[in-house]
C-alpha cells in the first residue's frame, strides 16, 4: 500500500511540473502589417522568451503585382524581452526609402520568424491590412534644372551667364538619409531628376565645381532665376508635379597669392628672375605652367622645355633662348623693374613679421598647424630627405614661413590638410644664404618660394606655386604649376 502511495505522489509531481512549463516557449504570437502606397508598419508580439541570450525577428513582405515580377522586402527587428519575457515592437518604412515605387495593384503576403542566438525557433504568417494595394499610375514628377557660372557674383541668372557642365547632382529623401538618384549637368549646365512621386525631396550639390564658390542664395523675388543653395528642399504636391526652379549658381574664385604677401605685380608670375641674376629652364620634359619673367640684366638659358603661359623679357634681359623652347602664350618685351622691386619689398616686409610659431632645423617629418588666420612660422633651416611636411589649416588660413638658412627638400612630400591652398603659402628667404634645392622625381612641394638673394634649383619634382629669386634653375623633367588655373 505504501509503495502505491509513493508511486502516485511521484506521478502527480511530474504532472504538476509539466503543467508548470510554458505550453509553447520562445515563439511569435502574432505579426501584422498595415500598408498603403507610401509605406508600411509592421507590428510583432512574441512571448515566453528565455533560454537564449539574444533574440531577433526577421520578416519578409512580398508585393505581387497583377503582372510582372514580385517585389520582396526583407527586414529585421531587434528584440529585448520585458520583465515577463514578452516582447511587442513595431517598425515603419517608406517604399521610397527602399527604392520602391508602386504603380498598379499589388497582393500582399509574407511571414515573420523568430531566432534565438541565430537558431530558428518559429514562424507565423503576417496578417495584412489591407491585403491588396491599388496605387496611382506611373509617377511622372520632375525636379531640375540649371547650374550656372554666376560671373558677376550676384546670385541671379543674368543674360549670357553660361551653364557649368559635369557637376554631380544628388536627389535625397526628405531626411537626407537615403540617396534616391544621382546625375550630372550636361554641356549646358542642365540637370533633371524624373519619375518622381508626390513627396518632399532634397537636391544636393555634394562638391562645388573645381575653382568655384557658391553664389548667394534666394536673392530677389523670382525663384526661377535665383540660386537655391545646397541642400535645397523641394516638395512635389502630386505624382505629376514639375519644379524646374531648383538652380545653383557658382562664381570662379579669385585665385591669387594672398594679399598678406604684398607681392604686387610679382605675384602674377610662376617664375620671376630678379635683377642681375638668371633664369634657366631646360630639358624636354620640363614644364612651367604660368608666366615666366626674366628680369633686368638677367641672363640664363631657355631651351628644350615648355612654358604654358607667356614669356616676358625685360628690355635689358639677355638669356640664351633656343628655338626648341615652346611658349604657348607668346613672348613679349616689357619692363619688369616694378615687379622685381615689389618682390624685394615683399620679402623685407615678410621678414619683419613677428613669428607666431618657431622651429629649429627641420630634419624629420613635421606638421605645421594653423593657430590663427595668418601663421608666421620661423624656421632655422629645412634639410629633409624622404620625409613629409604637413601644412594643416582652413581654406582661408595663410602660412608665412621665414627660413633663415638653406632649404634642401629631397625625395620628400608636402601634404596640405584641412583645405589650406597653395596660393596662401609662402616660403620667404630674407638675405643671402644657402640654396633652395627641391629635387628627385617623387618630390612634391607647395607655395611660393621668395629668395631675392638666393639660388633656387628644381631638379625633377613637382611644385604647385612659384619661384621668385636671384638665380632660378628648373631642369630635368621638373614641373612647376601656378596654383591658380
Amino acid at each position: 500500500m505504501r509503495q502505491r502511495i509513493l508511486r502516485f505522489l511521484s506521478i502527480t509531481a511530474g504532472i504538476i511540473a509539466v503543467c508548470a512549463m510554458p505550453a509553447f516557449a520562445n515563439h511569435i504570437d502574432r505579426a501584422t502589417v498595415t500598408a498603403d502606397c507610401t509605406g508600411y508598419t509592421i507590428h510583432v508580439d512574441a512571448a515566453a522568451l528565455f533560454s537564449y541570450s539574444t533574440f531577433t525577428i526577421t520578416y519578409q513582405i512580398v508585393l505581387t503585382p497583377s503582372s510582372g515580377p514580385a517585389i520582396t522586402v526583407n527586414g529585421s527587428i531587434p528584440v529585448t524581452p520585458d520583465a515577463n519575457f514578452n516582447f511587442s515592437g513595431s517598425e515603419t518604412k517608406t517604399w521610397a526609402s527602399l527604392g520602391i515605387t508602386l504603380n498598379g495593384n499589388y497582393a500582399l503576403s509574407g511571414s515573420a520568424a523568430l531566432y534565438g542566438d541565430n537558431i530558428f525557433l518559429n514562424q507565423v504568417d503576417i496578417v495584412f491590412t489591407p491585403t491588396m494595394l491599388t496605387c496611382p499610375g506611373t509617377c511622372a514628377g520632375v525636379i531640375g534644372d540649371f547650374v550656372w557660372n554666376d560671373t558677376n557674383h550676384n546670385g541671379i541668372q543674368d543674360s549670357g551667364e553660361p551653364g557649368i557642365p559635369g557637376v554631380t547632382m544628388q536627389l535625397w529623401d526628405s531626411t537626407q538619409t537615403t540617396l534616391l538618384q544621382t546625375t550630372m549637368t550636361n554641356a549646358g549646365g542642365l540637370y533633371q531628376f524624373s519619375g518622381l512621386c508626390a513627396g518632399t525631396y532634397v537636391v544636393v550639390v555634394p562638391n562645388s565645381p573645381p575653382g568655384f564658390t557658391p553664389s548667394p542664395s534666394h536673392v530677389g523675388m523670382n525663384p526661377a532665376i535665383d540660386s537655391n543653395g545646397s541642400p535645397a528642399p523641394v516638395t512635389l504636391p502630386t505624382n505629376n508635379s514639375s519644379d524646374l526652379t531648383i538652380d545653383f549658381g557658382f562664381f570662379q574664385n579669385a585665385c591669387v597669392p594672398s594679399p598678406v604677401f604684398m607681392l604686387g605685380s610679382a605675384g602674377s608670375f610662376t617664375v620671376l628672375g630678379l635683377d642681375n641674376g638668371s633664369v634657366t629652364i631646360s630639358e624636354g620634359a620640363t614644364k612651367v605652367t604660368g608666366d615666366v619673367g626674366v628680369g633686368p640684366n638677367d641672363g640664363g638659358a631657355l631651351l628644350k622645355a615648355t612654358i604654358k603661359g607667356a614669356l616676358k623679357l625685360d628690355p635689358t634681359a639677355h638669356p640664351d633662348i633656343h628655338p626648341d623652347l615652346i611658349v604657348t602664350g607668346g613672348t613679349t618685351i616689357v619692363g619688369l623693374g616694378s615687379a622685381t622691386a615689389a618682390a624685394v619689398a615683399a620679402s623685407n616686409n615678410l621678414a619683419s613679421m613677428v613669428p607666431t610659431q618657431s622651429f629649429g632645423d627641420i630634419t624629420t617629418s613635421t606638421t605645421f598647424n594653423s593657430t590663427q588666420a595668418v601663421n608666421v612660422i620661423s624656421l632655422k633651416s629645412v634639410n629633409l630627405v624622404k620625409g613629409t611636411i604637413t601644412i594643416k589649416g582652413g581654406p582661408s588660413d595663410v602660412f608665412v614661413f621665414q627660413v633663415a638658412g638653406q632649404f634642401n627638400f629631397s625625395s620628400s612630400q608636402m601634404i596640405l590638410s584641412g583645405g589650406v591652398t597653395p596660393n596662401n603659402i609662402i616660403w620667404n628667404f630674407a638675405g643671402a644664404g644657402g640654396d633652395i634645392d627641391i629635387f628627385k622625381d617623387v618630390t612634391t612641394a607647395y607655395g611660393f618660394f621668395l629668395g631675392p638673394q638666393r639660388n633656387i634649383i628644381q631638379d625633377h619634382a613637382t611644385v604647385t606655386g612659384g619661384y621668385i629669386g636671384l638665380n632660378v634653375t628648373i631642369h630635368s623633367a621638373a614641373i612647376v604649376n601656378y596654383p591658380c588655373p
